[in-house]
Formats: C-alpha cells, sequence, structure tokens
C-alpha cells in the first residue's frame, strides 16, 4: 500500500529466506486464486486495504480480487494457516468486508515512530525461541474484536501505552 512498500516486506522477509519461502503479491489483483491458496501451508497479509499504492481502492471486497473475504476465510476454516502482520492489521471499523472478523481486531492508530518494548508474555509454539525485544516503529493500536484471542506479546512504548503486539484465535 502506500505506506508500506513491498521493498520492506521483502526486507523483512529477507533473514527467513534460508529456511522458508515465499511468493510476494504486491497488486491485490495479481495471479492468487482460490485455487492457489491450497498450495500454501500459511499466508501473510502485510498490506492494508489498498489495492496498490497507485491504486487506493479497497481489495478486500468480494469481486474486486480473486481471493477476497469468502475464498480467505474458507481456506482458513479448511486449515489454512494466516498471519496478519503490521499494515495487515490497518484495516478499520469502518470496513465492511468481514476482514475485522476474520483476523479478529481493527487498527486504531499508531503515534509517530518511537523506542517500544515488545515482550514474550506467554509460551506458545508461535512464540517459540522468540525473546523479549526493543525496537523504533509505529507503535499500533489495535481493538481485538474477538472473545477467543489469546494475547501472546504486548508492546509498551510513552507515546502508545500498551498494546497487545501478537496473538492467535481459532
Amino acid at each position: 500500500d502506500v505506506w508500506h512498500p513491498d521493498e520492506v516486506v521483502r526486507r523483512g522477509l529477507g533473514p527467513l529466506a534460508p529456511r522458508f519461502s515465499f511468493d510476494l503479491v504486491v497488486d491485490a489483483r495479481d495471479i492468487l486464486t482460490e485455487e492457489m491458496l491450497g498450495d500454501y501451508d500459511v499466508v501473510m497479509n502485510c498490506k492494508s486495504n489498498q489495492i496498490s499504492p497507485a491504486n487506493k481502492e479497497a481489495w478486500f471486497e468480494e469481486g474486486v480480487s480473486e481471493v477476497g473475504p469468502a475464498p480467505l476465510r474458507r481456506y482458513i476454516e479448511n486449515g489454512g494457516g494466516f498471519l496478519a502482520l503490521h499494515a495487515g492489521l490497518a484495516f478499520h471499523n469502518t470496513d465492511t468486508s468481514g476482514y475485522r472478523e476474520l483476523v479478529g481486531a481493527t487498527f486504531i492508530k499508531h503515534p509517530p515512530r518511537c523506542p517500544v518494548e515488545v515482550e514474550v508474555t506467554v509460551q506458545h509454539p508461535v512464540t517459540a525461541g522468540v525473546a523479549s525485544f526493543n525496537i523504533n516503529d509505529e507503535h499500533y493500536e489495535l481493538d481485538l474484536a474477538v472473545a477467543d484471542a489469546e494475547v501472546l506479546m504486548y508492546s509498551s512504548s510513552e507515546k502508545g501505552g500498551r498494546q497487545p503486539a501478537a496473538y492467535v484465535h481459532e
């Protein structure tokens, strides 16, 4: 999307490349289809609800892209893994696509980049081998939207208070 260029995602995933392989879809209307989802163990969304940096129209709606709300929900309900990362949570309360209910949270806001402390609070397969750390980042404020959200990590900063930083839900 306009605020989170694909180069940032490519660099962020770089250290994982020796262990995992990634296919990056930049424009939400690109080649990803519902049939192709079955080829992946995990689908990760790192973009807000904009088709591309040049096209700010919503992409996560039925009929805009091949993999919209219903196909993604079917993929997850059939055992596919899904990870919403950073801007992948930047869908607002005004979103009517069902994404909020699917991922279990809504992005509220973030202050300017600042020092953020990230604390692992629950041992879980998702946090296995992960230690608490500090980073300079946008400190996202989220509204958890599902009752079964298990918060695994919290983030804290002077500007953003204490927020859920990682969670899982069925």
